[in-house]
Protein backbone atom coordinates (compact mmCIF):
# COMPACT_ATOMS: atom_id res chain seq x y z
CA UNK A 1 0.00 0.00 0.00
CA UNK A 2 1.69 3.17 -1.17
CA UNK A 3 1.29 6.26 0.98
CA UNK A 4 2.16 9.81 -0.02
CA UNK A 5 4.17 10.85 3.01
CA UNK A 6 5.56 10.01 6.43
CA UNK A 7 5.58 12.37 9.41
CA UNK A 8 7.94 11.86 12.31
CA UNK A 9 9.35 13.77 15.28
CA UNK A 10 13.00 14.15 16.26
CA UNK A 11 14.78 14.84 19.55
CA UNK A 12 18.46 14.84 20.51
CA UNK A 13 20.22 12.36 22.80
CA UNK A 14 22.92 13.25 25.33
CA UNK A 15 25.62 12.37 22.79
CA UNK A 16 24.03 14.42 20.01
CA UNK A 17 22.27 11.65 18.09
CA UNK A 18 18.90 12.39 16.51
CA UNK A 19 16.21 10.16 18.00
CA UNK A 20 12.79 9.51 16.45
CA UNK A 21 10.16 9.73 19.19
CA UNK A 22 6.98 11.73 19.71
CA UNK A 23 7.57 12.88 23.27
CA UNK A 24 10.72 14.42 24.82
CA UNK A 25 10.66 11.68 27.47
CA UNK A 26 10.80 7.89 27.20
CA UNK A 27 9.81 5.08 29.55
CA UNK A 28 12.88 3.33 30.94
CA UNK A 29 13.12 -0.33 31.96
CA UNK A 30 11.78 0.53 35.43
CA UNK A 31 8.66 2.18 34.02
CA UNK A 32 9.90 5.68 34.83
CA UNK A 33 9.70 8.52 32.31
CA UNK A 34 13.15 10.02 31.65
CA UNK A 35 14.25 12.85 29.30
CA UNK A 36 15.80 11.79 26.00
CA UNK A 37 18.41 14.54 26.33
CA UNK A 38 19.83 12.96 29.50
CA UNK A 39 20.65 9.59 27.93
CA UNK A 40 23.02 8.24 25.29
CA UNK A 41 21.70 6.88 22.01
CA UNK A 42 23.04 3.37 22.70
CA UNK A 43 21.01 3.18 25.90
CA UNK A 44 17.88 4.61 24.27
CA UNK A 45 18.10 1.92 21.58
CA UNK A 46 17.69 -0.76 24.27
CA UNK A 47 14.31 0.62 25.32
CA UNK A 48 11.08 -0.54 23.74
CA UNK A 49 7.77 1.13 22.91
CA UNK A 50 4.72 -0.97 23.82
CA UNK A 51 7.08 -3.78 24.74
CA UNK A 52 8.23 -4.70 21.24
CA UNK A 53 9.32 -1.72 19.10
CA UNK A 54 12.75 -0.25 19.72
CA UNK A 55 13.34 3.49 19.53
CA UNK A 56 15.11 4.25 16.23
CA UNK A 57 17.59 6.94 15.37
CA UNK A 58 16.74 9.42 12.64
CA UNK A 59 19.52 8.00 10.48
CA UNK A 60 18.11 4.48 10.79
CA UNK A 61 14.72 5.68 9.58
CA UNK A 62 16.20 7.60 6.66
CA UNK A 63 18.24 4.59 5.55
CA UNK A 64 15.16 2.36 5.84
CA UNK A 65 13.23 4.74 3.59
CA UNK A 66 16.08 4.72 1.08
CA UNK A 67 16.27 0.92 1.10
CA UNK A 68 12.58 0.07 0.95
CA UNK A 69 10.77 2.90 -0.82
CA UNK A 70 10.90 2.61 -4.61
CA UNK A 71 8.70 5.63 -5.38
CA UNK A 72 8.70 9.36 -4.54
CA UNK A 73 7.83 9.82 -0.87
CA UNK A 74 7.52 13.09 1.03
CA UNK A 75 9.06 13.17 4.50
CA UNK A 76 7.73 15.58 7.10
CA UNK A 77 10.26 16.04 9.90
CA UNK A 78 9.02 17.79 13.02
CA UNK A 79 11.83 19.28 15.10
CA UNK A 80 10.73 19.13 18.72
CA UNK A 81 11.87 20.92 21.88
CA UNK A 82 12.89 19.13 25.09
CA UNK A 83 10.77 18.49 28.17
CA UNK A 84 11.70 21.94 29.52
CA UNK A 85 10.36 23.48 26.31
CA UNK A 86 13.92 24.41 25.29
CA UNK A 87 15.50 23.94 21.89
CA UNK A 88 18.10 21.21 21.47
CA UNK A 89 21.58 22.63 20.68
CA UNK A 90 22.37 22.53 16.95
CA UNK A 91 19.50 20.15 16.18
CA UNK A 92 18.66 22.04 12.98
CA UNK A 93 22.18 21.51 11.59
CA UNK A 94 22.08 17.82 12.44
CA UNK A 95 18.72 17.29 10.75
CA UNK A 96 19.70 19.16 7.59
CA UNK A 97 23.05 17.38 7.44
CA UNK A 98 21.50 13.91 7.60
CA UNK A 99 18.87 14.78 5.00
CA UNK A 100 21.65 15.95 2.68
CA UNK A 101 23.79 12.90 3.44
CA UNK A 102 20.94 10.55 2.49
CA UNK A 103 19.83 12.60 -0.54
CA UNK A 104 16.40 13.17 0.97
CA UNK A 105 16.60 16.92 1.42
CA UNK A 106 14.67 17.77 -1.76
CA UNK A 107 11.72 15.58 -0.77
CA UNK A 108 11.59 16.66 2.88
CA UNK A 109 9.76 19.34 4.82
CA UNK A 110 10.77 20.70 8.21
CA UNK A 111 7.91 21.27 10.66
CA UNK A 112 7.87 22.88 14.09
CA UNK A 113 5.67 24.56 16.68
CA UNK A 114 8.77 26.57 17.59
CA UNK A 115 8.96 29.53 15.23
CA UNK A 116 12.66 30.39 15.92
CA UNK A 117 13.50 26.85 14.82
CA UNK A 118 11.80 27.44 11.46
CA UNK A 119 13.63 30.76 11.03
CA UNK A 120 16.99 29.08 11.69
CA UNK A 121 16.25 26.20 9.31
CA UNK A 122 15.36 28.60 6.51
CA UNK A 123 18.51 30.64 7.18
CA UNK A 124 20.65 27.51 6.91
CA UNK A 125 18.88 26.12 3.83
CA UNK A 126 16.63 28.55 1.97
CA UNK A 127 15.55 25.87 -0.52
CA UNK A 128 14.03 23.45 1.96
CA UNK A 129 10.29 23.67 2.56
CA UNK A 130 9.17 24.60 6.06
CA UNK A 131 5.79 24.36 7.72
CA UNK A 132 4.54 26.12 10.85
CA UNK A 133 2.49 24.06 13.26
CA UNK A 134 -0.22 26.14 14.88
CA UNK A 135 -0.85 25.46 18.56
CA UNK A 136 -3.73 26.38 20.84
CA UNK A 137 -1.27 28.57 22.76
CA UNK A 138 -0.40 30.51 19.62
CA UNK A 139 -4.02 30.96 18.58
CA UNK A 140 -4.87 32.17 22.07
CA UNK A 141 -2.05 34.72 21.87
CA UNK A 142 -3.37 35.95 18.52
CA UNK A 143 -6.77 36.57 20.09
CA UNK A 144 -8.83 39.35 18.55
CA UNK A 145 -6.11 40.14 16.00
CA UNK A 146 -7.45 37.13 14.15
CA UNK A 147 -6.55 35.81 10.72
CA UNK A 148 -4.63 38.93 9.65
CA UNK A 149 -2.15 38.40 12.50
CA UNK A 150 -1.71 34.74 11.57
CA UNK A 151 -1.03 35.63 7.94
CA UNK A 152 1.47 38.31 8.95
CA UNK A 153 3.35 35.91 11.22
CA UNK A 154 3.44 33.11 8.64
CA UNK A 155 4.78 35.42 5.93
CA UNK A 156 7.52 36.64 8.26
CA UNK A 157 8.55 33.02 8.86
CA UNK A 158 8.80 32.42 5.09
CA UNK A 159 7.05 29.07 5.46
CA UNK A 160 5.44 27.24 2.56
CA UNK A 161 2.73 25.63 4.64
CA UNK A 162 0.72 25.98 7.82
CA UNK A 163 -0.66 22.99 9.69
CA UNK A 164 -3.41 23.18 12.29
CA UNK A 165 -5.01 20.71 14.71
CA UNK A 166 -8.36 19.58 13.34
CA UNK A 167 -10.54 21.18 16.02
CA UNK A 168 -9.01 24.63 15.44
CA UNK A 169 -9.05 24.74 11.65
CA UNK A 170 -11.72 26.95 10.08
CA UNK A 171 -12.75 27.65 6.50
CA UNK A 172 -11.93 31.32 7.05
CA UNK A 173 -8.33 30.50 7.96
CA UNK A 174 -7.98 28.03 5.08
CA UNK A 175 -9.20 30.59 2.55
CA UNK A 176 -6.94 33.32 3.94
CA UNK A 177 -3.86 31.09 3.83
CA UNK A 178 -4.65 29.91 0.30
CA UNK A 179 -5.02 33.53 -0.78
CA UNK A 180 -1.39 34.01 0.28
CA UNK A 181 -0.35 30.90 -1.67
CA UNK A 182 0.28 28.93 1.51
CA UNK A 183 -0.57 25.24 1.69
CA UNK A 184 -2.81 24.14 4.54
CA UNK A 185 -2.40 20.96 6.56
CA UNK A 186 -4.53 19.40 9.28
CA UNK A 187 -3.87 16.76 11.94
CA UNK A 188 -4.77 14.16 13.19
CA UNK A 189 -7.77 13.00 11.17
CA UNK A 190 -8.74 9.38 11.79
CA UNK A 191 -12.50 9.28 11.15
CA UNK A 192 -13.93 8.84 7.66
CA UNK A 193 -16.54 11.57 8.13
CA UNK A 194 -13.86 14.07 9.16
CA UNK A 195 -11.67 13.13 6.21
CA UNK A 196 -14.56 13.94 3.88
CA UNK A 197 -15.18 17.27 5.63
CA UNK A 198 -11.58 18.43 5.27
CA UNK A 199 -11.51 17.31 1.65
CA UNK A 200 -14.54 19.54 1.01
CA UNK A 201 -12.78 22.38 2.85
CA UNK A 202 -9.93 22.11 0.30
CA UNK A 203 -7.22 21.23 2.80
CA UNK A 204 -3.97 20.35 1.01
CA UNK A 205 -2.44 17.87 3.47
CA UNK A 206 -4.31 15.53 5.81
CA UNK A 207 -2.29 13.72 8.46
CA UNK A 208 -3.81 10.49 9.75
CA UNK A 209 -2.92 7.46 11.85
CA UNK A 210 -4.95 5.44 9.33
CA UNK A 211 -3.51 6.21 5.89
CA UNK A 212 -5.24 3.26 4.22
CA UNK A 213 -8.66 4.52 5.27
CA UNK A 214 -7.65 7.99 4.13
CA UNK A 215 -6.65 6.71 0.68
CA UNK A 216 -9.92 4.82 0.36
CA UNK A 217 -12.01 7.77 1.54
CA UNK A 218 -10.32 10.22 -0.81
CA UNK A 219 -10.32 7.72 -3.70
CA UNK A 220 -6.54 7.86 -4.06
CA UNK A 221 -5.12 4.75 -5.69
Amino acid sequence: HKIDAIELDVHLSKDGVLIVHHDPVVMNEKGVKVPIREHYADYLSTLFIDGYQHIPTFKEVLLLIKETCDYPLTLFVEIKVDERNRRYPDIEDKVLSLLTETDLSDSSWILSFDFPTLIDVKAKNEKIHTSALISKTYLTSVGSKGVDKVISDMKSLKVSSVSVKDIYLTQTLIDALHKENLLVGVWTVNKEKDMKVFKEMKVDVITSDNPLLLRETLNIY
